[in-house]
């Protein structure tokens, strides 16, 4: 486990700055999330649910990472972006992007029933930094994901697999 307390926040408006400079630093330092290494996912800023727009044109504009950062924090600061961020010592940690499934824009054939109101959340990405896997923030983060699942009850994520 994490010798530090593990926070729990919910994504808001406010932590935009956390978001982005979490990415970034993921983005830079991580020997498998690397932008130079995985090109294609080291520029998503885990916004890539969230973009109406299709892989290859989040992937071919011009400076796409910052383009895609750009849009990321507009996301973010409007309100509409989903998920939870894990803290230890001030310091984000983790990431799940989670939410009711219904306000995700762009699902691209993961689900074939899509669905109108927020009865069904999602559950999409978790990002954890390198050097603090395997040691309980995605279990806190899943924890809490349940928690603000549309029943708000964690048993209803019972049967999920185990990592």
């Amino acid at each position: 486990m994490v010798t530090a307390k593990i926070t729990v926040r919910e994504l808001v408006p406010a932590l935009v700055d956390d978001y982005i400079s979490f990415f970034d630093g993921v983005y830079h330092d991580d020997p498998w999330l690397n932008t130079k290494d995985n090109p294609w996912w080291g520029i998503c800023y885990c916004g890539f649910y969230d973009d109406p727009r299709t892989e290859e044109e989040r992937n071919t504009v011009p400076n796409a990472q910052m383009e895609n950062r750009k849009q990321r924090g507009k996301y973010i600061q409007s309100g509409k972006a989903h998920g939870l961020l894990a803290y230890a010592d001030d310091r984000v940690l983790g990431w799940v992007n989670a939410g009711p499934r219904a306000e995700y824009v762009n699902l691209r054939g993961l689900v074939d029933d899509p669905v109108e109101n927020d009865s069904i959340g999602s559950l999409l990405c978790f990002v954890i930094t390198e050097p603090r896997r395997s040691k309980g923030i995605a279990t806190a983060l899943l924890v809490a994901t349940c928690a603000k699942m549309p029943t708000g009850r964690v048993q209803d994520c019972r049967g999920l697999p185990s990592y």
